[in-house]
């Protein structure tokens, strides 16, 4: 545990990653705390007095007064339809919602009044994940540096390197309790209920194993703690056993409880929260950067990224605890280990990294496709004095897909090949397909659904145009990959009802033009004979 140094210490330029950002209220005040790990190696938080807001166009500035007491200001930007707006600025974070409902009920529209605290500060900033930090610090109890009301700046990625351990836990299904639990951070920490085995601690009880975990954590400090299906069993699991001896599951860099939001389906991945820390499970990794396998299980990923599966053993663990403890810590040890060998053969965190310092969003939630869209669009309409709708939740109308063309089968001599590169953000940024450029006008260019979009600059085209100048100048396969993630989901965000640029007409817009181009490419290559 580090020691509080109340003592200030002057500071000089350092660079960081942001692992966590989140925020906290006091004394009548908010305030974003940013944690991360700095070049040097050192952990950090830094904490930032800043005040939430939203926008509502100026002409319904008297109407909202009427019935509530609102702090405003000018901020000289306008909506998509060319609306002048006011800066209605808030005392919490929790305030911006209950205005928003309350103004809802005059028929009042808000404008980007869902954003999340923290991500609303690091969007004004437009910083993506990297910093540079400048101001004093004092030593923290479980941070290595505490700044208040640093200097922050963006910058751009580089080489941080984050720690990571692995968690992994038996249970003995008879009893209910962990009798078995390991860390692997390139080392074994390995923990034994009452059985002794030389390559693990052996605990008297299980409260004594679950202590001894929260300070070996505590101890190592990684910045993030993997497994598999780490976060609906593992750490969910040690939650309750906490629960059940009145022990505090505070394993974050802050005091704070460690939080989880479960989720049921396969497609969206629980999430845990951890003060300081990120939770990345495995499992969800490889299914979110599109590594195929047979199916997720733990040993078919080992077996097919890195030769080497699980070890059999019976599946009563309570049994093999009991009658051959030293199989049950290699067993445990081996799987603990795996989850590490397959994240490093596939670069999964380098790879997060990479989307981090693109999108800005946390390292959990880099493939959230409405998110990172959301903080790539926001940022640079900004900068053209343009605020952003809220999201509305309309209903769902139809999106016409791409076309697919039936093949013909058989063996033949002279086959042409052609691969349509980024085809459909390379349509959105030619005939500037944009929220912004829609019009109900029927002038500009026109999509062949019969949509129109106005010539002047678009924002998506030009955050389109940035990433492929971005991935063609890029030398690491990680950061090409994950720029080519992030622009394919640019289309299938714009067809989804929970985005607040969602409309049917621009969605279709984008699959007409793919469908006139293959469509038109097969005749011409008809014409040729073929």
């Amino acid at each position: 545990m580090k020691n509080l140094f109340k003592v200030l210490l002057k500071g000089i330029h350092m660079h960081g990653l942001i692992i966590h950002p989140t925020y906290r209220t006091h004394n009548g005040k908010s305030y974003v705390h940013l944690y991360g790990r700095l070049e040097n190696g050192e952990s950090f938080l830094t904490i930032t007095e800043f005040r939430p807001y939203f926008f509502i166009r100026k002409e319904d500035v008297s109407r909202a007064l009427k019935e509530d007491s609102l702090e405003f200001s000018d901020p000289s930007m306008k909506t998509f339809s060319g609306d002048e707006v006011v800066q209605i600025i808030t005392q919490y974070p929790a305030d911006v919602a209950q205005l928003r409902r309350s103004l809802h009920e005059k028929d009042i529209e808000c404008y980007e009044a869902d954003i999340r605290f923290a991500y609303r500060f690091l969007m004004d900033k437009d910083i993506r994940g990297y910093l540079d930090i400048e101001g004093e610090y004092m030593r923290g109890e479980r941070v290595d540096r505490i700044y208040e009301n640093p200097i922050l700046t963006p910058t751009s990625p580089c080489d941080i390197h984050l720690d990571a351990a692995s968690l992994d836990i038996e249970v003995d299904e008879s009893t209910g309790e962990v009798v078995c639990l390991t860390l692997y951070d390139g080392e074994y920490h390995t923990l034994l209920l009452k059985q002794e085995v030389p390559t693990a601690i052996t605990c008297g009880s299980e409260m004594e194993l679950l202590s001894r975990f929260k300070d070996i954590l505590l101890t190592l400090d990684p910045d993030v703690i993997t497994g598999w299906n780490v976060v609906d069993f593992d750490l969910y699991y040690l939650q309750q056993r906490f629960k059940r001896h009145s022990l505090h599951f505070d394993l974050g860099r802050s005091g704070a409880q460690s939080k989880f939001r479960t989720e049921t389906s396969f497609i969206r991945a629980s999430r845990a929260q951890m003060d300081g820390r990120m939770v990345l499970d495995a499992m969800h990794l490889l299914r979110d950067f599109f590594i195929k396998l047979d199916d997720y299980k733990l040993g078919t990923a080992g077996k097919a990224i890195l030769g080497e599966g699980k070890i059999d053993i019976e599946k009563d663990i309570g049994k093999v605890w009991k009658e051959n403890p030293d199989l049950l810590v290699e067993y445990n040890q081996k799987d603990a280990k795996l989850v590490t060998d397959i994240i490093e053969k596939k670069r999964l965190l380098e790879l997060s990294k990479r989307m981090t310092g693109i999108t800005g969003l946390q390292l959990d939630r880099v493939k959230a496709a409405i998110a990172s869209l959301d903080s790539l669009y926001i940022r640079e309409s900004r900068k053209k004095g343009i605020v952003c709708p809220s999201v509305s939740g309309m209903s769902r109308k139809k999106v016409t897909g791409g076309l697919v063309q039936e093949p013909t089968f058989g063996v033949f001599s002279f086959v042409l090949l052609f691969d349509f590169r980024s085809l459909y953000p390379s349509i959105m940024a030619t005939f500037n397909i944009d929220p912004l450029t829609y019009t109900e006008e029927k002038t500009g260019i026109q999509a062949p659904n019969g949509a129109f979009f106005r010539e002047s600059p678009g924002i998506l085209p030009e955050i389109i145009l940035k990433l492929l100048r971005r991935r063609s100048e890029a030398t690491i396969y990680e950061e090409q990959y994950a720029i080519k993630i992030i622009m394919n989901s640019l289309f299938g965000v714009l067809g989804n009802p929970n985005c607040r640029f969602y409309n049917s007409k621009i969605a279709n817009a984008i699959t007409s033009f793919g469908r006139y181009f293959l469509e038109e490419t097969t005749s011409r290559v008809k014409e040729m004979g073929y």
